[in-house]
């Protein structure tokens, strides 16, 4: 036993001998070799820092010397960058005014950053620290040279507290700011960064930790902290893909400013006889769908390829699953309480999910305005179903502007659908003018009377799309911005309560006047959004836009439920109205985003 042991032990012996005779040996040939490789390594990325250095040098000498061409008027805008993607031009960062600034790390990807942003300026200095930063910020704000967006490279050298993330989003003055994320630093600056950016509509992050990580090998340099060439082209794309796509969502967010005043609808549903001009609120709604749906034109054609099954896919998700649910639920409240109040359903139900609502309620006469709390709790969704209708047909609108802009040009692809929107503009007062008895009812559901709304939105999203503003629209001061928008809002609710719909001054010219407003506002807030900045920006607003889909669709199963289970009334039940309107919106909000993330 004790033989047999001693051979086990003898043997593990041998092996470990060898193994750490082998280590110390290849221990040896590396304390020989390695030391000046790594040396050598370390001397190439100081070299390498310090004609960067230089370069970045040159380049502030260089914007000193355009400031000062440009105040004495002898100084060139900087060219543009065309990005041609599927024969349609979309506002990309590699074409923007992008300004950086950072520490050594950013300073390794200089030429990168330069060769990705040509229009950009980036100010790096190797051991800066977040405090030299804000000087440099400071500098830049002095010389009104901020750019379009500034992206910031800090934390490497030093802690970084939310108080300084703070200062340096509040002097953007309103501007996105992009935050990259620290690699090979062991404090806690990301986490930090993180959770400011969170409490800041126009403050992002840019997670090149991660990236780093999952290609250390590739990407980053012996010294373990700056990136090497492969790393500097993936660092620089990383922040243009990051700029691009959460640009689009920070612009569109501006929108909320106008969603709220939407709200009429709201309250012209619970209050017909109060708010009696609440139904304008509709036309906000359909210029935001047009606007929005020709702003993201580019979605139709990935990789300059038409896919409209992936846009109708992605239409039919944002808008049946919660449709559904709220008719279901509807359906199943009035099971309960008055099954006779269902005698219709079916068919009602039909037509509302095949998208044909409107026409379905002009068949059965039922009149908008006088029989608004006695009918349906349905009486709402004739909206949705002209929704409907132009998603079906948008894809096609699209590829007619991808033709024409790719065979003939930019402006006649913009002309036609100008043409087509006044085209849209003139069908309501004609049919007005030549339908003898005017049939209120069909003019108000129809399809086609509604289309200039939405395409007055086209319109204007293709000129956003194509980076195309009405320069004249931009103000120097936020209170000019803001004065407008609150005029607007002065004026809609002007409108809400002095405009009931049997009024026909309301078809023509009322809705083609205010639809035209609000196409203005859109302009006006877009050229101006930094303005808002923190202008109405606070959680109720934010839900608001987060929620209005949700909202529109459960305000009146709610309010025509409660009338039929309280037929009396009850005190305070507009406030428990309300309130059953925002906890449904909530919780179906809530439930289809869960579903969506999973």
């Amino acid at each position: 036993m004790n033989k047999g042991m001693n051979k086990v032990f003898r043997a593990m012996f041998i092996v470990m001998s060898t193994a750490m005779l082998g280590l110390s040996g290849y221990g040896a040939y590396a304390l020989v070799t390695i030391p000046p490789r790594v040396q050598q390594g370390q001397k190439d990325i100081e070299e390498m820092l310090r004609e960067n250095q230089e370069k970045a040098e040159a380049m502030k000498k260089q914007q000193q010397e355009n400031l000062t061409d440009s105040e004495n008027g002898t100084g060139e805008e900087p060219e543009t960058v065309s990005r041609e993607g599927n024969g349609m031009r979309f506002r990309d960062a590699r074409e923007m005014r992008v300004v950086g600034i950072g520490d050594s790390v950013m300073l390794a990807a200089l030429p990168q950053l330069y060769e990705v942003f040509p229009n950009g300026y980036f100010d790096a200095v190797f051991g800066r620290t977040i405090y030299e930063g804000m000087n440099a910020l400071y500098e830049l704000e002095a010389q009104d040279q901020l750019g379009e967006v500034i992206v910031y490279s800090l934390g490497t050298n030093c802690y970084i507290h939310e108080e300084d993330v703070e200062e340096l989003i509040r002097h953007s003055g309103g501007r996105p700011t992009f935050w990259l994320s620290t690699y090979g630093v062991s404090n806690d600056s990301n986490e930090v960064t993180l959770r400011v950016i969170e409490r800041y509509d126009n403050a992002f992050y840019i997670d090149w930790e991660t990236l780093a990580l999952a290609n250390r090998s590739a990407y980053i340099s012996s010294d373990a902290l700056h990136p090497t060439t492969e790393g500097s082209y993936a660092y620089a794309n990383l922040i243009a893909d990051t700029i691009t796509k959460e640009i689009r969502r920070y612009e569109l967010k501006k929108t909320k400013h106008i969603k709220l005043a939407a709200l009429g609808v709201l309250f012209y549903h619970g209050f017909p006889t109060v708010v009696k001009g609440g139904y304008f609120g509709v036309l906000i709604f359909f210029v935001l769908s047009g606007y929005l749906s020709a702003y993201k034109t580019s979605d139709l054609f990935p990789n300059g390829r038409f896919r409209p099954l992936a846009y109708y896919k992605k239409r039919f998700l944002r808008i049946y699953p919660a449709l559904i649910l709220v008719i279901l639920a509807s359906i199943g409240a009035l099971a309960l309480i008055d099954p006779n109040r269902l005698a219709n359903s079916q068919k009602e139900v039909l037509s509302i999910l095949g998208g044909y609502n409107n026409y379905w309620q002009i068949g059965m006469q039922a009149d908008y305005f006088v029989n608004l709390t006695n009918t349906s709790p349905f009486t709402h969704l004739w909206y949705i179903a002209i929704l409907i209708q132009f998603d079906l047909i948008w894809p096609l609108l699209a590829l007619l502007y991808r033709t024409v802009r790719t065979h003939s040009s930019r402006a006649n692809a913009l002309l036609t659908f100008t043409i087509l929107m006044l085209v849209s503009f003139l069908v309501m007062p004609v049919q007005m003018l030549f339908s003898g008895e005017v049939n209120i009812t069909a003019i108000y559901y129809s399809t086609h009377t509604r289309l200039f709304s939405l395409m007055a939105g086209v319109v204007l999203g293709l000129l956003h799309q194509e980076n195309l503003h009405i320069t004249v629209l931009r103000f120097r001061h936020a209170a000019v911005t803001r004065t407008i928008y609150l005029l607007f809002l002065a004026v809609t609710v002007l409108i809400y309560f002095t405009c009931p719909g049997t009024k026909m001054l309301v078809y023509f010219p009322g809705m083609q006047l205010y639809t035209l407003a609000v196409v203005l506002l859109i302009e006006i807030l877009q050229m101006n959004r930094k303005h808002l900045q923190y202008f109405l920006d606070d959680r109720l607003s934010e839900w608001i836009s987060r929620c209005s889909y949700d909202i529109y669709l459960w305000q009146y199963p709610v309010f025509f439920i409660t009338g039929v289970l309280f037929p009396k009334g009850l005190p305070f039940l507009a406030v428990l109205q309300i309130l059953l309107i925002v906890i449904l919106s909530i919780w179906s909000h809530a439930l289809l985003s869960f579903k969506k993330k999973k």
